[in-house]
């Protein structure tokens, strides 16, 4: 009879493990799916909320590449997410999550898509993908990113611009040359 209650203590506490683990990985699901829906829909307040205090979202810098974001701190992610220039939307996959107590590491693929126009009036349209390596901790108000790294797979951008008439006199030659001349005309 001692043997069998063991057991069942044995058999509550992994279930009670279990049960932990998975309300975990679903806090972690739910935390990345507002991520995507509160930066899209610039709610940046609350977007920032998801990190720590001090939390970190930076973009990898791989060789030939032109300088990457690095934000850090609530006020700073705040300010990212209210200013950024297009408006899009956020395609994140399932992530994959490694859980270690109260600390978490994660991979999410994604994809966005946004566009916009620019101080000239011009379409732009940019399409991203690549994934985010995060870390998460256990906050008293629930898990938080500490770190967000973004690797870059693909990104691509366009501009349209409109029809615009020159304003330059065709009759007229250049006033000076430029240094590839006769195929530059500087004249507006």
């Amino acid at each position: 009879m001692m043997a069998r209650a063991a057991t069942q203590n044995v058999d509550t506490l992994d279930i009670e493990q279990r049960l932990e683990a998975a309300e975990d990985r679903l806090a972690l699901l739910d935390l990345e799916g507002e991520y995507g829906f509160l930066y899209d829909s610039r709610q940046s307040g609350p977007w920032s909320e998801l990190f720590t205090e001090d939390g970190i979202y930076q973009g990898r810098q791989l060789v030939g590449m032109a300088a990457q974001n690095l934000v850090e701190g609530r006020s700073n992610l705040a300010d990212f997410c209210e200013n950024e220039p297009l408006s899009g939307m956020h395609f994140l996959h399932v992530p994959h999550f490694t859980l270690a107590g109260d600390t978490a590491v994660g991979r999410v693929h994604f994809k966005f898509e946004g566009s916009g126009t620019n101080e000239y009036g011009r379409s732009q349209a940019r399409s991203v993908s690549g994934y985010y390596d995060t870390a998460y901790v256990r906050t008293p108000a629930g898990w938080r990113i500490r770190r967000r790294i973004t690797t870059y797979l693909e990104s691509s951008q366009t501009t349209t611009y409109p029809y615009e008439p020159t304003p330059a006199d065709l009759y007229q030659r250049p006033e000076h040359k430029a240094s590839n001349a006769p195929y530059q005309d500087k004249r507006g």
